[in-house]
């Protein structure tokens, strides 16, 4: 890696990390990881942190987190 590289890998691994959220998935609470995946649950490495809300048919549901729009 040159400098660069190595300067935007730390800056990306430094910076204030989002808290964690729950997996509606799995039920767990889980944290994001450095490359943007899901840690904490088994295949996480497969799965977007970003993504966490989706649920197993791949619709959004914010109800859960009590973002519904019709508040």
């Amino acid at each position: 890696k040159d400098k660069q590289q190595e300067d935007e890998e730390r800056a990306l691994r430094t910076a204030p990390k989002p808290k964690p959220k729950f997996d509606p998935i799995t039920g767990q609470w889980v944290v994001k990881s450095w490359d943007g995946s899901v840690a904490g649950v088994k295949d996480g490495e497969n799965r977007k942190f970003h993504d966490l809300l989706a649920t197993t048919d791949g619709s959004n549901d914010n109800s859960a987190m009590g973002n519904d729009s019709a508040n």
